[in-house]
């Protein structure tokens, strides 16, 4: 199977190599297409002929990913046991090459101090005081009565 370069492996294991992806139960699946339309890997297309999605580019689905599942209200999709992923983990001892990574860049003051923080340092997520660039708009539709054009009065 092709798929794009940046696919072909997960932490330097080949994606061909772990079982990781969707599967659609086509009794369940009533071809909403929710699951085409979110996915930002393209692992599924829509068989027009069936109405139903499909997986169409299994080796894509990142590994541990199952948004897909929780988008899907009809429960239609499923995945291997997340222990798979977790006793892969433990099997190719990934968190020692983390742990290793993140003390070689502390060293080189690339990163904070602890790797659970955030580049932009201390603050807490859901801060209500955010930063934008001059000029940038606010995220909020208009439709909902957000006005703020710029915040370089802040």
């Amino acid at each position: 199977m092709s798929f794009p370069e940046k696919y072909a492996s997960w932490k330097g294991v080949p994606r061909e190599g772990i079982d990781w992806h969707p599967h659609i139960d086509e009794s369940k699946c009533v071809g909403c297409g929710m699951c085409v339309t979110s996915c930002g890997r393209e692992v599924f297309d829509y068989d027009y002929e069936k109405k139903k999605a499909i997986v169409s580019n299994p080796l894509q689905c990142m590994v541990g990913c199952t948004s897909c599942k929780t988008w899907c209200v009809f429960n239609a999709i499923s995945f291997p046991d997340a222990e798979y992923v977790k006793n892969l983990i433990k099997e190719k001892k990934f968190f020692h090459s983390r742990k290793s990574n993140w003390n070689k860049n502390r060293q080189r003051n690339k990163y904070p101090t602890s790797p659970n923080k955030g580049i932009w340092g201390s603050r807490p997520c859901g801060s209500s005081t955010q930063i934008r660039p001059k000029g940038r708009t606010s995220h909020i539709p208009q439709t909902l009565g957000a006005s703020v054009t710029d915040r370089s009065d802040r």
